[in-house]
């Protein structure tokens, strides 16, 4: 009985020692004053460029690459003013637009090029300013478009108890000596039938770059799902996109919602703010392909 009584002084002193011991800690939380939010992708063969401008969330709101993707349908900042200009003094200001598409309405920021045009090479400044936020801005050089020698490989059937898959292989060679970013997309089109056939890039990252390849021979490969019997074409473009879309492209793909995850942050080439300011140009290659 003593023994109880002794254990139980014991814990209850235990107890009292540990309360004596407890701190208070003040955590200086960071300010989380919105931020303006601006997505904006620049390329020589765009007659209208379109600028996104929104404000940032409190953090954790996000929830889902799909809440990243919609950028451009929430949060707009309808008052900003959006100026690009290129290293030779030259700038435009761009239009605030609202645009009714089939599905919801579109708001941006428009520059018309005319008088005004995009080159390969060139550097531009994208800067943004709205009443309540901090200026931002974001440089990015225009990446060059090169013949890059696109070569069909051949059609690989694969029959499954799904269904039919046709795989196009296609190579290119990359350009020696340079640092270069790729995206590739392609179609068929089939005389009779309506549409282009949208065709799936089969590689695990859909923006990819020359490293481990500086100079030689890339591979890409396409499904189709359309058993085509008779001559049609098939038609790829090659993106060449610059770093910062490359990064900013490739962190949004990362983003991992799982809840138990490593947080994968945004990349974002804006400062003082978030978002991208990146460039691309392309090259579109046409192949006549026999059953």
């Amino acid at each position: 009985m003593q023994r109880k009584i002794n254990i139980s002084l014991f814990l209850l002193a235990l107890l009292i020692l540990a309360l004596s011991c407890t701190k208070e800690l003040e955590v200086d939380i960071p300010n989380n004053d919105p931020k303006l939010v601006v997505h904006c992708f620049i390329s020589p063969q765009q007659d209208t460029l379109k600028a996104y401008v929104s404000k940032s969330r409190p953090v954790g709101e996000y929830g889902s690459t799909e809440n990243l993707n919609w950028w451009h349908r929430a949060d707009i900042v309808e008052n900003a003013v959006v100026v690009i200009s290129n290293s030779v003094g030259e700038s435009k200001t761009a239009q605030f637009v609202t645009e009714d598409t089939e599905y919801s309405i579109d708001k941006y920021y428009q520059i018309i090029t005319d008088g005004f045009s995009i080159q390969e090479g060139e550097t531009y400044k994208l800067s943004v300013s709205a009443p309540g936020f901090q200026s931002v801005w974001a440089s990015v050089a225009v990446p060059l478009a090169y013949d890059v020698n696109m070569k069909f490989k051949g059609i690989k059937h694969i029959d499954n108890e799904f269904n039919n898959v046709f795989l196009y292989s296609f190579d290119f060679t990359d350009l020696a000596g340079a640092e270069n970013f790729y995206s590739a997309s392609a179609y068929s089109v089939v005389d009779g039938w309506e549409g282009n056939q949208y065709m799936y890039n089969t590689a695990i990252d859909e923006y990819f770059s020359d490293a481990n390849f500086d100079g030689k021979d890339i591979g890409i490969q396409f499904v189709s799902y359309y058993d085509i019997d008779t001559t049609h074409k098939v038609v790829v473009r090659l993106y060449h996109i610059d770093k910062h879309y490359f990064t900013y492209s490739r962190s949004v793909d990362n983003y991992d919602e799982m809840p138990f995850s490593e947080p994968t942050p945004i990349y974002s080439n804006v400062e003082n703010g978030l978002g991208c300011f990146g460039s691309f140009t392309y090259s579109t290659y046409s192949f006549t392909i026999e059953p």
